[in-house]
């Protein structure tokens, strides 16, 4: 068994090799690049491995000799390759104070680096263990071609499913919030920018709709520190063709995350109550995607009781306000388990993992991938 001075060594090296591929989530080809270069480091192991895409989504599929379904192995080793996008300097990787900074550190190429380290340490031992390693590109951008697809339409399954792409270290996600994106579109009357009497400013028009429809949630500060509650975030915003007119049509996208306790029905009434108010602006949905409950489940109990005992880490349940791939499984009733590693910077800069954490994180992760799926 490798030292964990060694395995800081190896986790590092593969993250570090992983940041430098500019995986943004609409980039077929470096995501496709990056999973060559996954397959390359587990091409001498005894794996199935098969590439597959989904209208231009590349994913990479590999599955142990003793997975007696390929489809359903008793475990899944689940993450995404792809991330937001970034300035040149975030796809450099730099160790500093003990952390290691670069876009995907943390959201979620560490996963990934430990995945490819455990496979490689079993080596010709995987023939022991019912297990596998499935890698998508979309998952920022909804997962929908990536893993929803391998889920929903070719049938993959799992008796559980491992990963990691929670943003809080050593929590077990629970459930996580449903997703609602909008687009909105205003339609004001240009004018020229020094009579703005004379016109109608369509970008005051999308503002004053978004603020609308943020009635219909809690404002901040909300008192409650977990932030438990549904969130809008008028996340982008175009208008205008000159500095000297009054805009008049402008467009913005609004990113609705919504608790079990608000239902798609409900966002819909907002959007009609907002539209009555504000009529220049029309909404239309661009998708959504239902809360994801997580129960309690024997996976996740092993992996708990794992951490106390290698690194004596509590971990304790945590609802999750970001989805992730796992939404997916758990729909399907397949147990997940779902435990962050201590980090930050996720879709901003600096991103950062904890290089001493993480190699703690990796041997919990060494123990439970051995206890869960080593078979005879």
């Amino acid at each position: 068994m490798p030292s964990t001075a060694t395995n800081t060594n190896i986790l590092t090296d593969l993250l570090t090799h992983l940041v430098r591929f500019p995986t943004v989530s609409d980039d077929s080809s470096t995501n496709r690049a990056a999973l060559d270069w996954v397959e390359e480091q587990l091409s001498s192991l005894p794996l199935k491995i098969q590439r597959l895409e989904n209208h231009g989504t590349p994913a990479l599929i590999a599955t142990t000799p003793a997975a007696r379904n390929p489809k359903s192995p008793k475990l899944w080793l689940l993450a995404h390759m792809d991330v937001v996008g970034g300035e040149p300097s975030d796809f450099v990787a730099s160790v500093r104070n003990g952390r290691l900074h670069g876009r995907g550190t943390h959201d979620m190429k560490f996963a990934i680096a430990c995945f490819i380290a455990l496979l490689q340490e079993l080596g010709s031992n995987l023939k022991h263990y019912d297990l596998g390693l499935m890698i998508t590109t979309d998952e920022e951008i909804g997962g929908t071609h990536g893993a929803r697809w391998l889920v929903q339409d070719l049938g993959y399954r799992g008796e559980a499913v491992f990963v990691p792409d929670s943003s809080t270290p050593w929590k077990m996600e629970v459930s996580a919030k449903g997703i609602a994106r909008l687009e909105l579109t205003a339609t004001g009357q240009a004018a020229h920018a020094s009579r703005p009497w004379q016109g109608v400013n369509a970008i005051d028009e999308l503002m004053r709709f978004a603020d609308h429809l943020r009635t219909f949630v809690p404002a901040e500060p909300c008192g409650d520190p977990h932030h438990y509650h549904s969130t809008i975030n008028l996340s982008m915003i175009s208008g205008g063709v000159a500095v000297n007119q009054v805009p008049g049509t402008a467009k913005a996208q609004v990113d609705i995350r919504f608790t079990p306790k608000t239902s798609i029905d409900d966002i819909n009434s907002w959007i009609i109550e907002s539209q009555a108010a504000v009529p220049s602006v029309s909404a239309s949905v661009i998708n959504t995607s239902a809360p994801c409950q997580i129960p309690a489940n024997a996976a996740g109990e092993l992996y708990k009781a794992l951490a106390l005992e290698v690194a004596d880490v509590e971990v304790t349940d945590h609802h999750a306000h970001g989805g992730s791939d796992a939404r997916w499984f758990a729909w399907k009733g397949i147990p997940i388990v779902n435990v962050g590693v201590t980090g930050s910077g996720y879709h901003t800069s600096p991103e950062w993992v904890d290089l001493a954490d993480l190699a703690r994180y990796y041997e919990v992760f060494r123990r439970f991938v051995n206890d869960w799926t080593r078979v005879e």
